[in-house]
């Protein structure tokens, strides 16, 4: 488990990752690292990223619609039954890149699959 404010944590957490990731597991992130109340896409965090990049493996994005009204921010202890859309987008590969270039991909990626009004401005966060 993750200790957001425990950056030894957070450290571990991503090594953890990596090694995973180099037994051929895969492993999911969520990299705007939180839910947003407005529903609308925030920016990335890097961590999920210079774990994919720093395992030589590729990210694979996902946009998911329609989870706001499944579990609504705030009330992650309560859900709903409500339709939710998947949309899995191409593999970015991230040889001869590095983690701000495959965030920023996987963030335009993720947006593309959105409505316009839940696009946001966000860009890549410096934070995990």
């Amino acid at each position: 488990m993750l200790n957001r404010v425990d950056r030894r944590s957070q450290l571990k957490c991503l090594q953890t990752c990596i090694e995973m990731l180099s037994k051929g597991c895969s492993v999911l992130f969520f990299p705007e690292g939180t839910r947003s109340k407005d529903k609308v896409l925030g920016g990335f965090k890097k961590g999920a990223f210079s774990v994919a990049v720093k395992a030589g493996v590729p990210v694979v994005p996902i946009t998911l619609i329609g989870t706001g009204n499944v579990m609504p921010s705030g009330r992650e202890s309560q859900m709903y039954a409500s339709p939710v859309k998947i949309v899995v987008h191409p593999p970015i590969q991230t040889a001869g890149k590095d983690a701000d270039q495959v965030c920023a991909e996987a963030r335009k990626a993720v947006a593309s699959g959105l409505p316009r009004d839940l696009v946001g401005i966000g860009s890549v966060t410096d934070n995990m």
